[in-house]
């Protein structure tokens, strides 16, 4: 017996972009002059210098994942480009801007501890965004070090004083620390700011937790 697809499913529509390449590989088979606009690529070949470059890194071993940042030697290749062309220079110490994209390019990738050690460079003062702090508080969290996750949410709050995820994982902090009274300041800021979240479910059991009594 063939079990019916699900209704949602069956009001699944064909892809557009498809449709309407396919409806021009039909009217170019038919002799009619076409522009395509639909698929995202070029009306001409790929250069020869182009695939035999693809030929050579395939016959060189490259076939495999690379880093989502891409390969050092592509990266060198692009800065180099970049500098001859665009007369950028290289980032210096001091260069805030760069600094914080580096440390914020790291922490999406999970490398935490790279972050860190750029974020460390810039000036306390510095706004960063805040879900790269977050990501590198709830790491040290983890690691129960809670003293460095604490000023990671603290710079949080400060700097973002209505992001309710930013008191929830300090309140955590707080709790871990029992630092109670902290804990339910947080908690009870979290579900006022955003009182239908599922942190905020979380946060009333927590409150509930600290009523005198409860244990």
């Amino acid at each position: 017996m063939v079990k019916p697809l699900a209704a949602r499913v069956a009001r699944t529509r064909a892809s557009e972009t498809v449709r309407i390449s396919n409806l021009v590989a039909e009217k170019k088979r038919a002799g009619i002059d076409v522009v395509s606009f639909s698929v995202g690529e070029p009306d001409f070949d790929t250069p020869k210098h182009v695939r035999e470059a693809a030929k050579k890194a395939l016959d060189a071993g490259h076939t495999h994942y690379t880093p989502s940042a891409g390969i050092p030697e592509l990266r060198q290749a692009v800065a180099a480009k970049h500098r001859r062309e665009n007369a950028m220079d290289e980032t210096t110490p001091d260069d805030v801007q760069a600094i914080q994209l580096i440390a914020d390019l790291l922490s999406r990738e999970g490398r935490d501890e790279e972050a860190e050690a750029y974020l460390q460079k810039l000036p306390e003062d510095t706004k960063l965004p805040p879900d790269m702090l977050l990501n590198v508080g709830i790491r040290l969290y983890n690691e129960q070090k809670y003293d460095q996750a604490l000023e990671n949410f603290n710079r949080v709050v400060a700097q973002n004083p209505d992001l309710p995820e930013a008191y929830y994982y300090r309140g955590l902090v707080y709790l871990s620390r029992e630092a109670n009274a902290q804990a339910r300041a947080d908690f009870e800021k979290l579900i006022e700011l955003a009182p239908d979240s599922q942190q905020a479910t979380e946060a009333r059991e927590f409150l509930t937790y600290l009523e005198p009594g409860s244990r």
